[in-house]
């Protein structure tokens, strides 16, 4: 078994509809990464928030593992609506001097029809 394990905490943010626990959209990714060494967190965001709400929401948790885990900064890794939550604690918010890297997973960085569909219904 390789190791994995990663300088800074790695911070799990669910898309729409997926709560945080369980299996969700990570499937066995969480425990696998743990089991390698790695220092894995659920985001805590509401699963229908709004980006914004939601931004919020994970600037405390930022900062709440980067005082736990005494680390300089935190790995994010998104799935879906988690992408862009996380675009907006890092641009918006100002949170990149916290954020060593972002990785987006079916991000839907050009907007999302589906979305707009429901929206407008």
């Amino acid at each position: 078994m390789h190791s994995c394990k990663t300088k800074y905490p790695t911070l799990m943010l669910h898309g729409v509809g997926v709560r945080d626990g369980g299996t969700g959209c990570w499937g066995r990714i969480p425990a696998a990464l743990r089991a390698r060494g790695a220092r894995v967190v659920f985001g805590g965001q509401d699963a229908w928030g709004t980006i914004e709400e939601n931004a919020r929401v994970l600037q405390k948790m930022v900062l709440r593992v980067l005082r736990r885990t005494r680390a300089e900064r935190v790995n994010l890794l998104a799935h879906s609506k988690g992408g862009l939550d996380a675009r907006y604690l890092i641009s918006t918010l100002g949170m990149e001097a916290q954020i060593a890297s972002l990785t987006t997973i079916s991000t839907p960085h050009h907007g999302s029809s589906v979305a707009d569909w429901i929206y407008s219904a």
